[in-house]
């Protein structure tokens, strides 16, 4: 399955004069844009993937970016509930003050794996 999945991605990444491609989920119906930094057929292209439910994801070649389109649907998933924690989390320890520094230390930096940047949160 990740062999067909690559060799379509390939196919349609090097007929893309851009080196963007948007792709439909079967699954899901969601669109996911892919951006490419180099050439289909270089292993050391890196790719990200976005789509409105995902926080942009990155694969090193064709094969990486395959098994991440093949798991999209359970990275999605993942984020979210991870999100839904972060927010939970930060609603009963951190706006309360009931939070260690470890913990606050801890939350910062899942914060910033997920979203690409440090939340501002009270010390």
């Amino acid at each position: 399955m990740i062999d067909k999945i690559k060799n379509e991605l390939r196919k349609r990444l090097e007929s893309s004069a851009e080196g963007m491609i948007e792709i439909e989920m079967r699954k899901s119906g969601d669109v996911v844009i892919i951006y490419a930094s180099g050439p289909a057929d270089d292993e050391n292209t890196v790719y990200k993937i976005k789509s409105f439910k995902l926080q942009p994801v990155y694969a090193k070649g064709l094969t990486h970016l395959a098994k991440e389109i093949a798991a999209y649907d359970t990275t999605v998933t993942q984020q979210q509930e991870l999100i839904e924690l972060l927010y939970e989390f930060k609603r009963e320890k951190i706006d309360t003050g009931l939070a260690t520094m470890l913990e606050k230390q801890q939350y910062t930096e899942t914060f910033n794996r997920l979203f690409g940047y440090r939340p501002s949160i009270a010390a």
